[in-house]
């Protein structure tokens, strides 16, 4: 603790006798999944440090969760399935950013309000899931999602969706359900792939 550490060494998930770690006070800006290897933990401190990794809203609710984070996470790394649920995330995960060659990403049941640009950066990427969030807002980089196959954004704030959603040439599933739109867009018609468009309990007035 107290030093100046900008980054941990993914071999100290080879450390498997380790019970403590207090990495206090330091620099770090993120932790690596690694660490969720390490059967023995019982104490992880990583208070005061400029944390983007694991995120404020899951390391403020203590070592299980951070360790629950890690582990999803190292998955992921194997999986090419990212699964972030129900963890209370207020932004589109950074790891998320970072692992290009992700297929599935679920991030449902959280208070993400945007997607950002970021997310045209998974070219792989057939199943994305942001249901349940605070969602205003798609940034039309999505349209790169070129092998996407389901959508999922039941149960946000959505009013308008981007123009470029009509390059999304292998989408099958659309799920707008309990959204805020008020007219089915012309540039979602021109998805002639879809065969699920799901748009009920919004404030749709002209189709």
């Amino acid at each position: 603790s107290q030093n100046q550490l900008q980054y941990v060494t993914e071999a100290v998930g080879d450390l498997q006798r380790l019970r403590k770690l207090n990495l206090m006070s330091n620099k770090l800006m993120s932790i690596p999944p690694e660490l969720c290897r390490l059967h023995n933990l019982v104490s992880l401190n990583i208070d005061n440090n400029p944390l983007r990794s694991p995120p404020t809203e899951v390391h403020s609710k203590g070592f299980g969760l951070v360790m629950d984070y890690l582990k999803r996470l190292h998955n992921s790394m194997t999986s090419q399935n990212l699964h972030l649920a129900s963890l209370g995330l207020v932004q589109f995960p950074v790891e998320a950013q970072l692992y290009p060659s992700l297929t599935r990403i679920d991030l449902g049941d959280n208070m993400i309000a945007e997607l950002p640009k970021s997310i045209g950066n998974h070219p792989n990427l057939t199943d994305l899931s942001v249901a349940h969030n605070q969602l205003t807002y798609l940034h039309p980089k999505i349209e790169q999602l070129f092998v996407l196959a389901k959508l999922q954004l039941p149960f946000n704030k959505l009013e308008t969706l981007p123009h470029s959603m009509s390059n999304l040439r292998n989408l099958k599933l659309l799920n707008l359900t309990e959204n805020r739109l008020e007219t089915l867009e012309l540039h979602i018609c021109k998805i002639s792939t879809l065969t699920d468009l799901r748009v009920s309990h919004n404030r749709i007035h002209t189709v």
